[in-house]
This record gives structure tokens, C-alpha cells and sequence, in this order.
């Protein structure tokens, strides 16, 4: 009767770290291809602010040498120059988003390093509790799978 139990036990263990298993995998997916896109964008939005504030710059100074120039000149580029302006307090808000962004998804990979460490530590009790030497398939390939993520870590 107490071997049933400790079967069972194992049994239910092994569910949770196969579900844990493919909730890392799933998660750490998403963070790689959240932190990939997050850095195309946030690379885009710096291309486009820094070519915004050379716009501006180039219309202060083209508004400042025509100040002298006809009434219909000088209101053209203080229109273009609010529209810049405008512009430019978009990409601003947008590389704020970004940023605070960046920071979500860089505490997001910290959670789940913290569940990688759990895992591991599982899968040595595992390990340990067979001797390395599991009778059932799940528990087989569970502690594979933890042999190719040491090696991998190990170098």
C-alpha cells in the first residue's frame, strides 16, 4: 500500500515538472520574441526621433535665416516646424512605451529564470531519488532533458 502511494506521489510529480516543463519552454519562447521585437521597435523609434530632431533643427535654423522672408514663407515653415514638433512629441511618447516595455519584459525573464532554478532543483531531487537510474519513460526523459540543460549551462 505505502509503495502505491509513493508511486502515485512520483506519478504526480512527474505531471508537474512535464507542466512546468512547457510552461518554461512557452514562456521563455515569448520573452525571446517579445525582447526581439521589442528591440526592432525601439531601434526604429530612435532611428525616427533622431531623424525628427535633425527635421527641427534644420527648420529653426531655416526659420531663423528667412525671418526676413515673405508672409507666406515664414507661415509655411512655422506650420511644418508644429507638425515636426508634433511629430517629434509622438516618438517621444512612443520611445517612453518602449522603454517601460523593455523593462516589463526584462522582469518577466527574471520570474522566469526563478522558475528555471526550481526546475532544476526538482529534477536533482529526481535524480537523486533514482540514483540516476529511472525506471519509468517520463522520468527518463525528464532527467535527459536536465542533462542537455546542464551541459548547455555548463558552457
Amino acid at each position: 500500500m505505502e509503495q502505491f502511494k509513493l508511486k502515485q506521489k512520483l506519478a504526480d510529480k512527474d505531471r508537474h515538472i512535464r507542466r512546468l516543463q512547457n510552461a518554461l519552454r512557452t514562456a521563455e519562447h515569448q520573452v525571446e520574441v517579445a525582447a526581439s521585437e521589442q528591440a526592432l521597435r525601439t531601434r526604429a523609434v530612435r532611428d525616427e526621433l533622431a531623424m525628427s530632431q535633425s527635421q527641427v533643427a534644420n527648420l529653426k535654423r531655416n526659420w531663423s535665416v528667412r525671418s526676413a522672408a515673405d508672409d507666406e514663407t515664414v507661415t509655411k515653415l512655422r506650420s511644418e516646424l508644429a507638425t515636426v514638433t508634433d511629430e517629434y512629441n509622438e516618438l517621444a511618447t512612443k520611445y517612453k512605451h518602449l522603454t517601460a516595455a523593455a523593462k516589463s519584459a526584462a522582469e518577466e525573464r527574471k520570474n522566469l529564470q526563478g522558475i528555471v532554478r526550481q526546475w532544476d532543483y526538482l529534477c536533482k531531487r529526481l535524480h537523486v531519488a533514482t540514483k540516476g537510474r529511472p525506471r519509468n519513460d517520463s522520468d527518463k526523459k525528464i532527467l535527459a532533458t536536465w542533462s542537455q540543460f546542464r551541459k548547455r549551462v555548463r558552457k
